[in-house]
């Protein structure tokens, strides 16, 4: 999805952009959402503190939505792989491998 977002953001209509937009931060939603049900579930230690990052993540993400198209191209691409870079790189592999540590490290099962 991200990539598809990515490798179409200049040839693609503003309408599909959106759309394309979309359809990423609803996945996203979904994935902190389930993502904050395990940390509930396992009674993570972080939980508070993570379900606040993620608000921050959705606010930030939907600041730089509704100031997308005021934006020249050149910004929208770089505030697009910005967001995206630190969402990938930084959440999913640093705050989240974390989650399955503790999982790991506490014998606790790993949910589905």
């Amino acid at each position: 999805m991200v990539n598809d977002i990515v490798d179409n953001l200049a040839q693609s209509t503003r309408e599909e952009t959106s759309r394309r937009l979309d359809l990423f931060a609803q996945a996203t939603k979904a994935h902190f959402d389930k993502e904050e049900a395990v940390m509930r579930q396992i009674s993570h230690p972080n939980y508070e503190a993570h379900r606040n990052l993620h608000a921050t993540m959705i606010r930030e993400f939907e600041d730089f939505r509704r100031l997308f198209w005021r934006r020249t191209s050149q910004e929208r691409l770089d505030g697009l792989y910005g967001f995206l870079k630190y969402w990938l790189l930084h959440h999913m592999e640093t705050d989240d491998v974390e989650i399955r540590r503790f999982i790991t490290r506490n014998g606790l099962p790993h949910p589905t």
